[in-house]
């Protein structure tokens, strides 16, 4: 999950799925496309350590001694973290934090458009979106088409009965 630390985003964390950052609150959810980046810039690439002082009480309660000090070498390690800065085509920023494997997928996902120009890729997207409207608009004709033909067969079983 990537931590928003700033930006033009109400929502303060994110998921990154395959091709897209996807805000979920409680009553709604956004997404914004990869295709939408215009740019990111990696700022810094942190490594935590930690402790493993709740493994080490997990393991000390249901194990005694023994379970302490196992619980304790399991649960110490390294978190990774990636802070990048993105930009938007639509203007908007964020300054957010990934796991290396989430900026991984970001990366793989704007490969095929990296040696492009901000024109050219503007140019891709606009294409994109024109052929995801009109996707969108074969489905709703066919939806209302659907749609039509079951009010009337309601109305027939209605009238007949």
């Amino acid at each position: 999950m990537m931590k928003i630390l700033a930006g033009d985003f109400k929502r303060k964390t994110a998921h990154v799925k395959s091709k897209k950052f996807v805000f979920e609150g409680l009553f709604s959810k956004d997404s914004v496309l990869f295709a939408d980046i215009e740019s990111i810039d990696v700022e810094a690439q942190d490594s935590q350590t930690s402790g493993g002082l709740g493994t080490a009480a997990a393991g000390g309660l249901l194990f005694g001694g023994a379970g302490a000090v196992v619980g304790a070498i399991v649960g110490r390690g390294a978190r990774k973290e990636v802070t990048a800065s993105i930009r938007f085509f639509d203007g908007r920023r964020i300054l957010a934090t990934f796991s290396p494997d989430e900026m991984n997928i970001i990366r793989a996902a704007l490969f095929d458009v990296q040696d492009l120009t901000v024109e050219e890729r503007r140019e891709k997207r606009a294409a994109a979106v024109a052929k995801s409207k009109e996707r969108q608009d074969v489905v709703n004709e066919w939806v209302g088409k659907i749609g039509a033909s079951f009010l009337i067969a309601g109305l027939i079983y209605f009238l007949v009965t």
